[in-house]
């Protein structure tokens, strides 16, 4: 059930060199993140335990949209981690609300980057 998530993490330490984007679903709009918060996706993948995978999403998002996209690119490949929520996050659905700390929150984390960039 968290193929997707172990896929990445084999890949962050093969390869340590990526990029980080956070795409607000709302507006359609990017946003970089600076290297110096990349280490948000390793902190946030080794965060997660068993209980945190879910076989499917849960029936209030069954219909909603996810709000952010974090996205990891390594060249040509691209990795993304869509957040419905601060609690609910995907491609292996993944439920925050158990024992994952508030700084590894990836929709804190894109609210964050965005609200980062605009001050500046």
């Amino acid at each position: 059930t968290y193929y997707y998530s172990d896929e990445l993490y084999r890949k962050l330490k093969e390869n340590p060199s990526f990029t980080l984007q956070v795409f607000d679903c709302i507006l359609y709009k990017y946003y970089d993140v600076p290297v110096d918060d990349y280490d948000i996706v390793e902190s946030f993948l080794t965060s997660l335990h068993t209980e945190n995978y879910l076989l499917e999403l849960p029936d209030e998002f069954k219909e909603s949209k996810q709000q952010y996209r974090l996205i990891i690119s390594f060249g040509t490949s691209k990795y993304i981690i869509n957040a419905y929520s601060p609690d609910l996050f995907q491609e292996d659905i993944i439920d925050s609300t158990k024992n994952v700390d508030a700084r590894n929150n990836i929709y804190d984390f894109c609210v964050y980057v965005i609200n980062k960039a605009q001050s500046n």
